[in-house]
């Protein structure tokens, strides 16, 4: 692999997300690409442009081998992670809506209403 022409690093990035969505893997098995893994920017997908074609690569020095895919599948991975965030997003304001409900049920509830038995 030469060396990594125009590259531009992209949001950060989870790795098992990526790997799903770019979906083809180059191992590392030269000195010089065990350096370009190493050199990239860890946790991020960086676009290059190799031969006219745009590629977004993802490092993964851990395997010692790149994620790679282009336009399509980046944008793929870009849908899913707002996917994954969104409901990341909304399980914490679950989690905070009942901490507040258990908070709210230690009132107390039988001074006021008497008892519930029965009902």
């Amino acid at each position: 692999m030469k060396a990594l022409p125009a590259a531009q690093a992209m949001p950060n990035i989870h790795i098992g997300i990526i790997a799903g969505k770019l979906n083809g893997v180059i191992p590392a098995t030269t000195p010089d690409q065990l350096q370009q893994v190493q050199t990239l920017p860890a946790g991020q997908v960086t676009r290059l442009n190799r031969n006219g074609t745009d590629y977004y690569i993802f490092p993964d020095r851990t395997q010692k081998q790149l994620y790679v895919g282009q336009l399509a599948q980046y944008e793929d991975y870009l849908r899913r992670r707002d996917i994954e965030r969104n409901a990341a997003l909304d399980n914490a304001a679950e989690q905070e809506s009942l901490q507040e409900a258990r908070t709210d049920s230690s009132i107390q509830w039988n001074n006021a209403w008497g008892s519930w038995t029965g009902h």
